[in-house]
């Protein structure tokens, strides 16, 4: 599906977080390295308040975001950080 977005030249977000169990930190970049994307951007921190909120890659069509902290609802688990 996602390949199928970025095809037609829509840039996809997708973002996880890294204390939710069903969808984990590790398997949510591994499927989207299964992609094969070109890499733009490798791994980068992401800041808030001096804090590590958030790390961020960003491939050829898409930006995959993992943020520290949150559960099921990122948005609504972490608002300033998301």
């Amino acid at each position: 599906m996602y390949s199928k977005l970025i095809k037609v030249g829509l840039r996809v977000w997708l973002y996880s977080s890294d204390a939710y169990g069903m969808v984990t930190v590790i398997g949510s970049p591994y499927r989207v390295e299964a992609l094969d994307l070109p890499t733009k951007t490798p791994w980068q921190p992401w800041y808030l308040d001096k804090q590590v909120s958030r790390s961020f890659v960003e491939y050829h069509g898409m930006i995959m975001v993992i943020v520290r902290g949150a559960g099921h609802l990122v948005l609504l688990d972490k608002p300033a950080e998301a």
